[in-house]
């Protein structure tokens, strides 16, 4: 048996010597008894880790690219100037507006409670001075790299990762709009959360703009610091016994600022609801295991946040504007377009 250091150094080595090879999706990747997991088994339970490596990976080749352009287009210039691109910055640094005697003073005022009481005021000032000369001077390049890089215009020509469809399984108990949707939209939501109140409003655009093309799924993942959430969640669930769901949702949101058990009972009245049968049920906490249900299924896919949406299985964090939200789904309706038809049976 190879213990924990074993495999450290035996992994080093094989790394070393290029021996470690891919994996297959059908290999074994970890095995007790006769009990097994296949590489493919792990993968799909790290797809949205192995995508957001991905991102990191795309993020720093762009930056990359970036920085090469830049050298590329101060190199182009000095050419065309028969100069040196250090001189270039040098002259750009030496036309930044002068830092006056006004400037410190009133950036001094301004942080004076962040200065220690035994800091030399009168020899703190030139070096302050300095410094704030050295910022224009580097604000002044970056202006001239800007004019640039429209001077030469570079295309930095890498296409982000496609993200991982997940499979977000059903059943939908929180939904609205038509089952055949082309379009299936599940919000992971907390009724505390002021980015989830932003996204229930984008939600009613979005349903708006696409009546016919669009299925919203509401699914509960009240956060640990939310202390009110989870039973604002059983809340919600006690009115979607009686069919008002949506209504409730609605109404929740609307006075976010306060959910506890006095105002949860009380917006049952408001929404029409049968107030005793929905006391009864907030009161035993009948639609408890419901919400743990969908806390679950968060967590199975990974999502650790609100708001989360997963468009089609892909999955979008944070309350993104409409018109984001509309372009995405608009590419959607058009992959349907172009998805072939299967052979009716």
């Amino acid at each position: 048996m190879i213990g924990r250091g074993g495999w450290a150094a035996l992994l080093g080595l094989t790394t070393l010597l290029g021996l470690s090879g891919a994996a297959l999706a059908a290999d074994p990747a970890v095995k007790m008894g006769d009990w097994s997991l296949t590489v493919e088994e792990l993968d799909k339970e790290l797809l949205i880790p192995f995508f957001d490596l991905e991102m990191k990976r795309h993020q720093l080749r762009v930056m990359k690219a970036e920085e090469k352009a830049v050298t590329r287009a101060l190199e182009l210039e000095a050419k065309e100037r028969k100069t040196t691109t250090e001189a270039l910055l040098q002259e750009a640094a030496a036309k930044a507006d002068k830092v006056t005697d006004e400037q410190v003073k009133a950036f001094l005022d301004a942080n004076r409670s962040r200065i220690p009481p035994t800091e030399d005021i009168a020899a703190l000032i030139p070096k302050l001075k300095a410094n704030m000369e050295e910022q224009s001077g580097r604000k002044a390049q970056g202006l001239y790299v800007d004019s640039l890089l429209k001077k030469y215009k570079p295309e930095v020509l890498l296409p982000p990762p496609t993200p991982p469809r997940l499979d977000v399984k059903g059943p939908y108990v929180n939904a609205r709009g038509p089952e055949n949707a082309p379009v299936t939209l599940v919000e992971y939501s907390d009724f505390q959360c002021p980015f989830c109140k932003r996204g229930a409003m984008v939600l009613k655009e979005l349903e708006k703009e696409f009546p016919s093309q669009l299925r919203v799924v509401y699914r509960h993942l009240p956060l640990p610091s939310h202390t009110q959430a989870t039973k604002a969640a059983e809340a919600s669930q006690c009115a979607g016994v009686q069919g008002k769901f949506w209504e409730y949702h609605d109404a929740i949101f609307e006075n976010q600022e306060k959910l506890d058990a006095a105002l949860l009972k009380d917006l049952a009245g408001r929404v029409k609801l049968d107030v005793s049968a929905f006391n009864k049920c907030l009161d035993e906490g009948k639609t408890a295991a419901a919400v743990k249900v969908d806390m679950e299924t968060a967590r199975t896919l990974g999502v650790n946040s609100t708001p989360t949406f997963f468009l089609n299985g892909i999955m979008i964090q944070g309350a993104l504007p409409t018109a984001d939200f509309k372009k995405m789904i608009q590419a959607e309706l058009e992959n349907s377009k172009k998805a072939p038809k299967t052979a009716a049976k």
